[in-house]
């Protein structure tokens, strides 16, 4: 299989009254790509998620997304991707765990196991009635991230997703992608030890180019 997920086409976007980050800018990713995208800070990543989810506007070229131009999709058009995005708290719904564990209970709840749920350390849980407020940016990720094993089959869109977690946390993160094999994602991060054999494709974003490393 070889089909096209998103497809980028000579688009351009600058923010108001900034140069342009992508200038004729072109990225196709197909639906089982597991794709390492890396840069410097303000080189246009987390920029090029919100591209491809239709959350920001290109002012030339054009996106789609199953062959379809994001601007004409409907939230459900979207239901083969999971965002997530760089900040943990906008992709938590409730006032404490407890309250994700039971609208994802909720809306899948043939994949809901606690078998599936492999990231669900024994620390974390240990804070599931804590508010949200009170946990550490680590542990908000991490929490965000709980869910992931329940979405296999959707394409992953995840900026940023071990930042802040911790060793045993990351290693479990490492572990799900590895083994993922539904569909694939596009992951962005600066973390070493992402940087391993599970990607087919690494790429670099600067000044608006990428580079494939791999």
């Amino acid at each position: 299989m070889n089909s096209s997920l998103f497809q980028i086409d000579n688009i351009t976007f600058a923010y108001p009254k900034k140069p342009p980050l992508f200038q004729d800018f072109s990225l196709e990713i197909k639906a089982e790509d597991k794709i390492l995208l890396y840069g410097a800070n303000g080189s246009g990543k987390s920029t090029l998620l919100a591209l491809l989810m239709g959350l920001l506007t290109p002012q030339d070229g054009y996106i789609t997304l199953n062959d379809t131009p994001i601007q004409e999709l409907t939230p459900e058009n979207y239901s083969a991707v999971l965002y997530s995005h760089q900040n943990a708290r906008m992709d938590l719904f409730g006032l404490i765990p407890r309250n994700d564990w039971e609208l994802w209970h909720l809306a899948l709840p043939d994949k809901f196991t606690e078998e599936s749920l492999i990231l669900a350390e024994p620390d974390l849980m240990a804070k599931f009635d804590t508010p949200y407020t009170h946990l550490s940016g680590g542990e908000l990720r991490a929490f965000s991230l709980l869910w992931l094993p329940l979405l296999q089959d959707r394409f992953w869109l995840l900026d940023e997703p071990t930042a802040g977690l911790d060793v045993e946390h990351k290693k479990d993160f490492i572990e799900l992608c590895r083994n993922k094999s539904v569909s694939g994602y596009l992951i962005i991060s600066h973390e070493a030890a992402l940087k391993e054999n599970f990607f087919n494709r690494i790429l670099l974003l600067e000044k608006g180019r990428l580079t494939r490393i791999k």
